[in-house]
Parts: C-alpha cells; sequence; structure tokens
C-alpha cells in the first residue's frame, strides 16, 4: 500500500495481512520502520539499501539523508541548474519518484489543509453544540440532575466530534485520490 506521495507504507503477503509498516518524512527520511520478513524498505516503490540508506531508483541514486541525488540530473540543466538537487528544495510540493520526472504536488498540500480545517471546525461545533445543549437542557435543573444532563450533553458532544472527525477523514481521503493526477503531472 503506498501514500500519497508514492511511499510503500504497508508491505502486504499474498493474504493482504501486514507483514511490515514504514513511515517517511517528506525528504524519505524513515520515520517509524517495521521490516518485513525479507527486509524490504522502500521509497516510491524502489529498492532502499539498509546499509547505504540510498534509495535506487529508476534513474538515479538518492540520499535521503542529505536531500540530494548522487548522479546527475539525467536531462541536464533542463531540469534546473541544481543537477544533484531533489524536488528543487521542495518535497512537500514537488516530487521526483524516478529521479527523472518532477512533478509538482500542490494538491496534497491543499488536501492536508482542508483536513486541519475540517478538524479544528468539527472542535469548535462539538463544543458550541455541548454548550448550547447544556445552557438549553440542563440549567436550573438542580445539582444532581445538572450533572447527568451535562454529561449526557458532553457524550452527545463527543458523538458528534467523532462522527464529523471521521466525515473530515474520508473528504481528506477522496481529495487525495483526485490528486494522483497531480502526482501523475507533465513530463519535464
Amino acid at each position: 500500500q503506498f501514500d500519497p506521495l508514492g511511499d510503500a507504507v504497508l508491505l502486504l503477503d499474498g493474504t493482504g495481512a501486514v507483514t511490515a509498516h514504514q513511515l517517511h518524512d517528506a525528504w524519505g527520511n524513515p520515520l517509524m520502520t517495521a521490516v518485513g520478513p525479507h527486509g524490504y524498505r522502500a521509497r516510491y516503490g524502489y529498492y532502499t539499501d539498509q546499509e547505504t540508506g540510498l534509495v535506487a531508483l529508476a534513474y538515479r541514486y538518492y540520499a535521503p539523508g542529505v536531500g540530494r541525488f548522487l548522479n546527475r540530473d539525467p536531462v541536464g540543466f533542463e531540469g534546473g541548474v541544481n543537477l544533484y538537487g531533489y524536488a528543487v528544495n521542495h518535497p512537500v510540493g514537488a516530487h521526483d519518484p524516478s529521479g527523472r520526472r518532477m512533478t509538482y504536488d500542490h494538491c496534497a498540500e491543499s488536501a492536508y489543509d482542508g483536513l486541519r480545517s475540517c478538524l479544528l471546525l468539527t472542535g469548535l461545533a462539538a463544543a458550541t453544540y455541548a454548550a448550547v445543549c447544556i445552557f438549553a437542557h440542563c440549567l436550573g435543573l438542580g445539582p444532581v440532575w445538572f450533572a447527568a444532563c451535562s454529561a449526557a450533553c458532553l457524550a452527545s458532544a463527543g458523538m458528534l466530534a467523532a462522527a464529523l472527525a471521521d466525515q473530515c477523514r474520508a473528504d481528506y481521503l477522496r481529495e487525495l485520490a483526485a490528486c494522483q493526477s497531480c502526482l501523475d503531472g507533465p513530463q519535464r
């Protein structure tokens, strides 16, 4: 299974069971890795040498630790003045999954910003719901009933927040799927 940046994040066996998982930062440095039985680690689906950490892309080697390619750009200066640079030094908004073809992905950035905004609004909506519920239904009930009523309002607000957060995540995943066309951008 791959994330929107092209990193293999879940490795599955023939039955679909997860055999390993991994997570990388934008430059390709491993953040969390549980290596599978065959020692496979990858960035963009390509082999990563476990001893050197170098990623063998289709056209050249990439060193995530320094955020640069080890070989000159095969398209020369057509790809920019820095023949060894990775993703014009902006790996969140640009990607070079083969070592030859760079694509810009502001689409995924926008989708992530949308998710953050949605979750923020979800929190505000749940807090507002709890306050209105308590104010409208619980005030004046007396200490025992007020506590029970307030607890019910807070529980309802929690369920509302969970449902809204699930919708935020579903919208985010839908947007990322639509971003695939951004990742498959034009050849340079």
